[in-house]
C-alpha cells in the first residue's frame, strides 16, 4: 500500500498539482487503495513482497503514476 501511495504523492508534485494553501498535494481526504486476491497461485508465482524495488512493486508504481498523471490531465482539460 505504501508502494501505491508514494507513486501518487510522486505523480502530484511532478505535475505540480497544490492544495488550498499552496502547498504540494499528496491526496485528498477520499483517497483509497484497494487490494483484490484471489489467494490463486497461477505459474507458481508468490509475491510475498511488494517494495518499489520488486517486480511487482515497480508494476505497482508504474502503474498508479500512469492513472494518477491521467486523471489529473484529464480533470485539467475538463476545466478548461
Amino acid at each position: 500500500m505504501i508502494t501505491a501511495t508514494e507513486a501518487k504523492a510522486a505523480a502530484l508534485a511532478d505535475l505540480g498539482v497544490t492544495d488550498s494553501k499552496g502547498l504540494v498535494a499528496t491526496g485528498t481526504t477520499t483517497d483509497a487503495v484497494v487490494i483484490a486476491a484471489t489467494g490463486n497461485i497461477q505459474d507458481g508465482v508468490i509475491h510475498p513482497y511488494a517494495g518499489t524495488l520488486s517486480p511487482l512493486g515497480q508494476a505497482i508504481a508504474r502503474t498508479v503514476y500512469a492513472g494518477v498523471t491521467e486523471a489529473v490531465e484529464n480533470e485539467r482539460r475538463r476545466k478548461r
